[in-house]
């Protein structure tokens, strides 16, 4: 199974993004969900994989700065050729947000129906 290269950055530049307050990011944003009753760190890997595996090379981690409940600090992955980011929420979900509808985001999105996923 491919991994992630490790590239940490503090920031990555997508003009869509609002990087003092991510809520008013301009891009759209989506949950997804796994209907699946296992709601645990290793079936949220293997969501992950499923959803991303064919842009691993390409993924980089960034870091973002906000202070909220969550803490100081919230993990972004994001992949600049497609211009997507996406996180990993706490209620065993994937959180992604993207400045506009491409071939990737509709192949992402595709596998809703494949994995028995929900997207909100």
């Amino acid at each position: 199974m491919p991994v992630l290269t490790k590239k940490i950055v503090h920031e990555f530049d997508f003009s869509w993004i609002n990087h003092d307050y991510l809520t008013d990011t301009k891009g759209q944003r989506i949950e997804i969900y796994s209907l699946q009753s296992n709601k645990s760190i290793p079936s949220l890997i293997l969501l992950f994989h499923n959803l991303f595996d064919q842009y691993l090379s390409s993924i980089s981690i960034g870091q973002f700065k906000q202070e909220g409940e969550w803490g100081q600090f919230t993990p972004l992955f994001y992949e600049v050729n497609n211009s997507f980011f996406f996180y990993f929420h706490h209620s065993f979900s994937i959180g992604l947000y993207y400045s506009k509808e491409n071939k990737s985001i509709r192949e992402i999105l595709k596998k809703e129906t494949e994995l028995n996923l929900v997207v909100r």
